[in-house]
């Protein structure tokens, strides 16, 4: 984040700790990574209450977010078979 928009984002982590996460807030991510478009190559989302907002993100802004990269690497190595499309293998 820009120092510039440092504030915005932390208003936003806020706001979504206090459970609000309807239209107003996710329109001021979206215009926040709209106004970050033209100075990035991609929006990192690195904070989980972010996450829960994430697909607020301005349409065709390419998105990194850290909980999605984190779930599947889970997923990959604590079930491989599932993570490639297998069935689960049985035990016992």
């Amino acid at each position: 984040v820009f120092p510039e928009q440092q504030e915005a984002v932390m208003e936003l982590i806020r706001a979504v700790k206090r459970g609000r996460t309807g239209a107003p807030v996710r329109a001021a991510l979206a215009a926040l990574t709209e106004a970050l478009r033209a100075d990035t190559d991609a929006v990192l989302i690195a904070c989980t209450e972010l996450s829960v907002i994430a697909d607020a993100i301005a349409p065709g802004a390419p998105v990194l977010d850290a909980m999605d990269v984190l779930a599947g690497e889970i997923v990959r190595l604590g079930a491989p078979d599932r993570a490639a499309g297998s069935a689960p293998r049985a035990t016992g």
